[in-house]
């Protein structure tokens, strides 16, 4: 009776164990613990590989697994993901509350939205929640670390109305085209002429030159920033649109040189494009959009890779919650 007795206390959590790791008939439940093993390690494996224009076959790897996860539809609203971005996200606070080294910082956050950072100015790019996919509590304390906002254009994947919201009480400066949140007072919309028209603006300690642009028909303003420390920084937004790109392969001999640009993944004529600014290192942004997109559009980072490897100018890829330092 004793050995029934103990046979049975040392099998009950050996039962248990495998009820715990039993899947069968439970699809969903299998793919929640897949996706968040994989995010899981996906976050280690960015953390150990920081990321840099050399584009490391590991990096590499954890990318194409980002892009395994995401384009599997199940998991666009889901808790796992929910938890990566916010690991992700949180490590991009915790970086800007800490004091600001040597060079330029760029950050990468959800979709195009991108921070660039310098002693002494800290400018935020198209951020959005991603309807949530970033906690209000997150974007709350991102738009604390920041200074002003610049919108490229008027998407909802690039301009976010809470956003906007929360720079604008806290007297922060929003710039946007004519087309964006129109009946907001305190956006400073600018958008003149039919392309090409640069405006300049000096800002406190930060000088603005707003390349007035379209995605195909939409106001697109193309932002080439200079921070403190004469770092300049180019947003392109969704610059797209075939008409503009002869002027396009001017703006080297109308603009500052350009330390990093910010761009599109699926720009049109990419390497025109990149020449047009001619940077010292090109950002990539748009992959895995993947709250207004299918996955035919979500933009893969494999394909990413495919362009990019293509075009003469150092590049760097990076994912959410990643950022890179530029040096003179």
């Amino acid at each position: 009776m004793k050995k029934i007795l103990v046979i049975l206390l040392v099998s009950i959590p050996l039962l248990l164990q495998a009820q715990e790791t039993q899947f069968w008939g439970n699809a969903e439940r299998y793919l929640q613990r897949q996706g968040s093993h994989f995010l899981q390690q996906i976050d280690k494996t960015l953390d150990a590989n920081k990321p840099d224009t050399n584009n490391s076959l590991v990096r590499r790897q954890a990318l194409y697994n980002m892009d395994a996860i995401l384009h599997n539809t199940f998991y666009d609203k889901s808790d796992e993901l929910k938890a990566f971005m916010a690991s992700r996200i949180g490590k991009v606070i915790a970086d800007l509350k800490a004091p600001q080294g040597e060079g330029m910082k760029i950050y990468k956050l959800y979709n195009d939205g991108f921070i660039a950072r310098t002693r002494g100015a800290t400018i935020a790019f198209d951020i959005i929640s991603g309807l949530g996919l970033i906690s209000d509590e997150q974007i709350e304390q991102l738009v604390s670390q920041c200074d002003m906002l610049c919108i490229t254009h008027n998407h909802p994947d690039h301009t976010d109305p809470k956003v906007v919201n929360l720079f604008l009480n806290q007297g922060k400066k929003v710039f946007g085209t004519k087309e964006i949140l129109p009946d907001v007072q305190g956006i400073t919309h600018l958008y003149e002429g039919t392309g090409g028209e640069i405006t300049h603006r000096q800002e406190g300690n930060v000088s603005l030159y707003i390349v007035h642009g379209h995605q195909d028909e939409l106001q697109n303003n193309l932002y080439v920033v200079t921070l403190p420390g004469n770092y300049t920084v180019c947003q392109t937004g969704d610059q797209y649109l075939e008409e503009d790109m002869p002027w396009i392969k001017t703006l080297q001999a109308r603009l500052p040189e350009v330390d990093a640009m910010l761009v599109i993944c699926w720009s049109m004529h990419l390497q025109d494009f990149v020449d047009g600014f001619a940077p010292k290192v090109v950002l990539s942004g748009h992959e895995n959009e993947i709250l207004y997109h299918g996955i035919d559009h979500r933009e893969a980072y494999w394909l990413s890779y495919e362009k990019f490897d293509k075009i003469a100018q150092p590049h760097c890829l990076m994912t959410w919650g990643e950022w890179t330092t530029i040096l003179h």
